[in-house]
This record gives C-alpha cells, sequence and structure tokens, in this order.
C-alpha cells in the first residue's frame, strides 16, 4: 500500500470519527444556531467555490475533453448541478414526512440511504485528494470534517435517536467504504473529476439548506467569518 493510499485512510478515519462522537457534540443542538456550525457552513462554502471547482475546472482541458468526446467544461457543471439536485429531491422527501421515532422506515432508509452515499463518494475523492500532495489532503479534511459536523447535527434533529443507535455508524463507514473503492479500483480520472463535480453540488446544497432555514437563526457573521478566514487560507496556499 502506498503512503498516499495511508494518508487517505488516516482522513477518511476522522470523516468516520465525527459520526462516532456524535453523542458528545449535542452542545451544538441549540437555537440560535452554533456559531460553530456556521462557520463551518463557511468554511465548506469558500472549500468547494475556491479550491474544489477551480481544480476541475482547471483539469478540464486534460481530462475531459479530447477522444473522450466530453464537452469537457459543460459535463462538469451538469454534474455539479444534479449533485445539488439530487441533495434537494432526497431532503425534500425527507422532510415532508415524520421526524424522529415516527418517521416510517422508508423514509428514514431512504434518507440514511442517500447520505451513506454521499459519505461514500466523499471518501472515493479522499485517494485524489492525496495524490496531489499533503496540503491539498489536509485542506480538503479539515472543510470536509466540518461539513460532516454540520451534516450530522440535522440528521439527529431529524431522526434523533433512530440515528444514534444505528444510522451513525452506517455513516461513519461508508467514508471507508469509499476510500476502499478509490484506493483499489482504478476509474479513469475524467470520470473521478464528473464524481466530485457530483459532490461539489452535494455540499452546496446541503450547507444552504442548514443556514438559510428561518428557525435555524443561523449565525450570518460566524458564516461569513468561516468562508473570509478559509477563503483567504486557500487563497494564500
Amino acid at each position: 500500500m502506498e503512503s498516499t493510499d495511508l494518508m487517505a485512510l488516516a482522513a477518511a478515519l476522522v470523516f468516520a470519527g465525527v459520526h462516532l462522537v456524535s453523542p458528545w457534540l449535542m452542545f451544538l443542538d441549540v437555537t440560535p444556531r452554533s456559531a460553530w456550525l456556521s462557520i463551518s457552513g463557511g468554511v465548506a462554502t469558500a472549500y468547494v467555490f475556491l479550491h474544489l471547482l477551480p481544480e476541475l475546472a482547471g483539469a478540464q482541458a486534460d481530462h475531459l475533453g479530447g477522444a473522450a468526446g466530453l464537452p469537457g467544461a459543460r459535463d462538469v457543471w451538469l454534474m455539479a448541478m444534479a449533485g445539488l439536485s439530487l441533495s434537494y429531491a432526497f431532503e425534500r422527501m425527507a422532510r415532508v414526512n415524520p421526524t424522529g421515532r415516527g418517521a416510517p422506515w422508508s423514509i428514514y432508509g431512504l434518507h440514511l440511504g442517500s447520505f451513506a452515499v454521499y459519505n461514500a463518494l466523499i471518501g472515493y475523492v479522499i485517494d485524489e485528494q492525496a495524490r496531489r500532495g499533503l496540503v491539498s489532503l489536509a485542506l480538503y479534511t479539515f472543510a470536509l470534517g466540518l461539513h460532516y459536523v454540520v451534516n450530522d447535527r440535522a440528521l439527529v434533529r431529524k431522526h434523533g435517536d433512530r440515528y444514534r443507535r444505528s444510522g451513525r455508524f452506517i455513516l461513519a463507514a461508508a467514508p471507508i467504504a469509499g476510500w476502499a473503492l478509490g484506493a483499489f479500483v482504478f476509474v479513469e480520472h475524467r470520470y473521478v473529476a464528473l464524481l466530485t463535480a457530483l459532490l461539489a453540488g452535494g455540499i452546496i446544497l446541503n450547507t444552504v439548506k442548514e443556514e438559510l432555514p428561518k428557525e435555524r437563526e443561523s449565525n450570518v457573521w460566524a458564516f461569513l467569518g468561516g468562508v473570509a478566514a478559509y477563503g483567504a487560507l486557500l487563497l494564500v496556499v
């Protein structure tokens, strides 16, 4: 196993750990919304717009065009739009149904399953980030690790004890499964780029949906502070 694979595995374990420590993160479940969650949302937003999507844009000419017959930029943005749209659809289906113990198992399974796929996709992309270097991997792990915290608190709010008893373990395993797939199954780079674009769209939607609802009373200054601070870091490194 190469050193990049080991670094990627370490990042996957960090992601898994966020869900495993969920019972100890209840202090974040407050109204008005915890400033830490808003900062986390800002960090993820800055990462997508200033690192992940520009990274894809720079790779288009090399990996998405030419012999493959793919029109590069259009495919990337279509996949980002698809990621956002799919995330919205799954979230909408979950929101129009009862929460907590009263939620039908089918709805709970659908919601949890969509996040398991989402987490696995995040895990799958780790290997690509590790191959770009330690700095790229560290930026990815930090931003997406905070993003996981936000998603975890949303799932606790939606499904309560049901999620804490079983769901968090499934989501903890998902990024490790994604890492294993990325490390041991070869996929052409252009398809990895398209999957990364799909992920970017999902991150955008999952961040925005947590910050905008009025009942969350989100901390706009904390969110903007997260965007500004992490954005400045990304522009420097």
